[in-house]
């Protein structure tokens, strides 16, 4: 989750997998549900929930651009254009948007893990119920 609500789309499942492996050590990482989430931030939800993170994050740090300005940022149709939609996000919007988005994906990120590990759980239940049934 926190993943999906930072200004890093085009490579997110990378991140999501590269998170996944260097952790492996330490703790179990579910890719599935880390590649699933990210796909909240997608072409319909990715303007609102930007400029979610740039209006939080310009509460602690000084911003002036507007919807308008953030919504042309995100239009792309190749890879530099791509290129530049990120290089415009990090320098030209910059800091109000990254402050945001750390605080929303973190404070989401702790708010549906709960929800996220019991439906696992749950889930995981049934199919072993199901499979000594069987």
């Amino acid at each position: 989750m926190f993943i999906a609500l930072t200004p890093t789309v085009g490579i997110q499942m990378i991140l999501v997998m590269l998170i996944a492996f260097l952790t492996r050590p330490f703790f179990t990482f579910d890719r599935m549900a880390s590649l699933i989430t990210v796909y909240i931030s997608n072409p319909i939800t990715l303007v609102p929930i930007y400029w979610l993170n740039y209006k939080v994050g310009a509460l602690f740090i000084e911003g002036h651009v507007t919807r308008k300005e953030l919504t042309r940022a995100l239009r792309y149709n190749s890879f530099d254009e791509w290129w530049n939609a990120v290089e415009t996000l990090f320098v030209n919007i910059g800091e109000p948007l990254i402050v945001g988005s750390l605080i929303v994906g973190t404070t989401c990120a702790a708010l549906t893990y709960p929800v996220i590990r019991w439906l696992l759980r749950s889930a995981g239940s049934d199919t072993q119920s199901e499979q000594n049934t069987e």
